[in-house]
């Protein structure tokens, strides 16, 4: 395996050979007809265009201190004045702590700053003023941080940079160090964090406005040119080795099932052991010593119905060696408890959601190391539908060919409805709504005839109808006088698939998180279905079951994006309000209903201030129905809300 290598312009950055991994590159594969390309938009951001540039605040004062392990997707505005770049915790690749800061060529609101062709600065984090009017260089200030190119993204090429500036009292930017891209551009090796730190010196720095920033240079129309900023540290009387005394959960905890990141409830309690035997950790203790954990604790909750299902257990003992990350499948001690309790109970419910959560604690632990890296939460949704990714692409996934064939296998634990099939289409530039693809659904194995085919379907992009956090575009399945239809699936392998229709290509989203769908791509060439033979991460497709039909997005005449022209519904999920905006004024008023999963009505109103309360819903999915009073229209919209 070649060896890639990260060069420095401005700072003797060290040669580092980068850690081998098994997925595909980037280029076709001879005997595979498909290809990964970067991102060339953020759908994550795309609900923010409300959210103004921070402002700035008071000077602050010493320490500074982020790890970027919270929520996002924008930097703390008490720390930084700008919101260029995305604050996630699924794009680096074993970072210092949760949560990094990701700079890539996209905007604030998730699109691209230029147009294919075009070179130039991109995104930019600069820190609020931070008074050192009192400081000398006897006070041994220094900056450090981590820093990674790629991660699971797209690697920043040879000639794209990243460069770090201070502000003069002179008010002018100095540049200090720039770190160049790499040589190649495989997808299949994962460079590591290197550790940097710049002591200041020179009196042109001690002043009240101090800011320091960093700014990423190369392509602008998509994810090209990613690097991760992590544990970026500003202090007095600091070492210049990388230890300090915090420990840090390092990602977020897996699904609680084995080969699925979501899976419908009736398919989870008709075979429990769906649900995995371990839960996987990563903690890494940046310790200059060994230290022990003081405590730590697991445990699963169910959100809907707050059942507690076990009590919380320790799963961390003795001592962590420094700066060790530390990767392991801890054994789900409750596991026969857990799974008594999903058999035997929620007879009512067919909308489950499963909250694990992880936490830590070490009393020694530094005055100033950040507390969100030591607990972590990650949910399962047990609903209607199968998912193999969690919910956000790294790349896409693109089949090429005249007329080729994918699919996907999916396996039901018991006879169930197909309703209809869910595609994340990431929304490329000039976007892919003028091709066409068949979509297919087999049963058994795919030498069999499909069972169900909708030719002609053409991507849509949901952003372009509202905001929206799911990216997911929802066919549902429907006759050819386009009447919902239900396709029946017996217990065993189905399969989702996707044909070009003619010489076309149709990206769809690939989460490099997650490889529990690894084995589970297949390819129609030369006559024959071939399972892709090396892992790939999750191509983000969910085939949807129950007795409800879904919201669709593929025909005109679907409620959900007859909505969509009136107003945006957003965000999803929410927590505390729902908010309504109107594309137009047609001077009408909106009743609103709300509904749980039950079909209880929970509230009734008539929409005031274009917002809906949520602060008495728990947990769960819900659904409107929108009474347009004027008109004598109604809509539907569903929707998830999370505590």
């Amino acid at each position: 395996m070649d060896c890639l290598f990260f060069k420095c312009s401005t700072d003797s950055f060290m040669k580092i050979q980068m850690l081998s991994c098994c997925l595909f590159c980037a280029q076709i594969v001879v005997g595979q007809s498909f290809e990964l390309s970067p991102l060339p938009s953020n759908a994550a951001l795309l609900p923010s265009k409300a959210v103004k540039k921070f402002a700035p605040l008071a000077p602050l004062t010493l320490p500074f201190i982020d790890d970027f392990s919270y929520a996002g997707p924008y930097p703390d505005k008490n720390l930084w004045v700008d919101d260029k770049v995305f604050i996630n915790n699924t794009m680096a690749h074993q970072p210092p702590s949760v949560g990094v800061a990701t700079f890539d060529a996209l905007d604030r609101n998730g699109k691209p700053y230029g147009q294919a062709g075009e070179v130039g600065s991109a995104d930019t984090l600069t820190s609020q003023p931070i008074d050192l009017s009192g400081v000398t260089g006897a006070d041994s200030v220094m900056l450090s941080f981590y820093l990674q190119p790629k991660g699971l993204c797209y690697p920043p090429n040879y000639g794209d940079s990243i460069v770090l500036e201070f502000k003069r009292n002179t008010n002018v930017w100095e540049q200090i160090a720039g770190f160049d891209g790499l040589e190649s551009n495989r997808l299949d090796t994962f460079p590591p964090f290197v550790y940097k730190n710049f002591v200041l010196k020179d009196t042109r720095f001690f002043h009240a406005g101090f800011q320091f920033r960093f700014r990423n240079h190369g392509r602008l129309n998509g994810t090209y040119e990613i690097w991760h900023l992590d544990y970026v540290r500003l202090g007095k009387n600091r070492r210049t080795t990388a230890t300090y005394e915090d420990i840090a959960f390092t990602q977020m905890p897996p699904s609680m099932l084995k080969n699925y990141t979501a899976l419908p409830f009736k398919q989870l309690k008709a075979n429990v052991l769906e649900i995995s035997d371990s839960l996987e950790i990563n903690v890494r203790s940046h310790f200059p010593t060994a230290v022990p954990i003081t405590d730590s604790r697991v445990s699963i909750r169910e959100a809907v119905t707050n059942t507690l299902l076990f009590s919380p257990y320790a799963f961390i003992t003795g001592n962590f060696n420094p700066n060790v990350l530390v990767s392991t499948g801890q054994p789900l001690l409750p596991i026969a408890n857990l799974r008594s309790a999903i058999t035997t109970g929620f007879a009512n419910q067919d909308s489950l959601v499963f909250e694990t959560d992880y936490t830590l604690i070490n009393q020694s632990q530094a005055a100033g190391a950040a507390r969100n890296n030591d607990a972590v939460r990650r949910r399962t949704v047990c609903a209607n539908e199968f998912a193999y990714d969690d919910g956000t692409a790294e790349l896409q996934f693109t089949a090429t060919g005249t007329g080729v064939q994918s699919a996907i296998r999916f396996k039901a634990n018991v006879a169930d409805t197909l309703r209809a099939v869910r595609f994340a289409f990431p929304h490329i530039n000039g976007d892919a709504v003028q091709n066409s693809f068949n979509l297919k659904i087999w049963t058994g194995n795919l030498n069999n005839a499909p069972i169900y085919t909708k030719l002609n379907l053409k991507p849509i992009y949901p952003d372009k109808f509202r905001d929206t956090l799911q990216a997911f575009t929802t066919y549902q399945l429907t006759d050819s006088a386009g009447r919902p239809v239900i396709v029946p699936i017996p217990a065993g392998d189905f399969f989702i698939g996707w044909q070009n229709v003619g010489d076309v290509k149709i990206p769809i989203g690939l989460d490099r998180n997650n490889l529990k769908s690894a084995y589970n791509v297949w390819q129609f060439l030369n006559g024959v279905w071939t399972a892709v033979d090396k892992p790939l991460g999750a191509v983000m497709i969910r085939p949807v079951v129950g007795k409800y039909v879904p919201n669709g997005s593929n025909t005109l005449k679907n409620e959900e994006l007859a909505l969509n022209q009136v107003m945006r519904i957003f965000p999803n999920p929410a927590q505390s309000v729902l908010q309504f905006e109107f594309l137009k004024d047609n001077g009408s008023d909106f009743k609103i209903e709300c509904f749980n999963t039950a079909g209880q009505c929970l509230k009734t109103e008539v929409l005031q201030n274009n917002l809906l309360e949520l602060n008495t819903f728990a947990t769960g999915i819900y659904f409107l129905k929108i009474t347009d009073l004027k008109r004598n229209l109604i809509f539907k919209h569903k929707f998830a809300v999370v505590k």
